[in-house]
């Protein structure tokens, strides 16, 4: 077994830890998801100031104003989570004292940083499904 693959197995633990401290802060990912819907909501209003026959289609399929709307919020986000969130985590880990905790177990560095946002970055598909319906209904 390679140390990469070994390494790969320690992520989806940290994935579990970030998922259970996600759903021990009820009114945060309510929150969240009230600003996701809210986000939605707006974003369809705008929407409706967009001329349709004025956006490009690409290979015959007409774009909606949502398909540019999506995009440049999902990488908004992704950016955001890949520069913020590592540094985040590693001052969130120091501050209840589980870095130096962390540190000496047999885990690379590199996989502390990924296991820490590996949560967040499925997060961020699973907002950008969630954006998904709610502009399709």
């Amino acid at each position: 077994m390679s140390v990469l693959v070994a390494e790969a197995r320690k992520v989806p633990a940290f994935m579990r830890r970030d998922f259970l401290v996600m759903l021990s802060y009820r009114a945060a990912f309510a929150g969240d998801l009230f600003y996701i819907a809210i986000q939605a909501v707006m974003f369809g209003f705008v929407a409706e100031l967009i001329d349709p026959s004025k956006l490009p289609s690409y290979g015959g399929v007409p774009a909606s104003y949502f398909d540019f709307v999506m995009i440049g919020v999902v990488i908004t986000t992704v950016c955001t989570v890949l520069l913020q969130r590592v540094a985040m985590a590693v001052r969130q880990e120091q501050m209840i004292g589980t870095l130096e905790a962390l540190l000496v177990t047999p885990t690379s560095a590199t996989t502390v940083q990924v296991g820490s946002v590996a949560f967040d970055l499925v997060f961020v598909v699973l907002s950008a499904c969630l954006y998904d319906r709610l502009m399709d209904s």
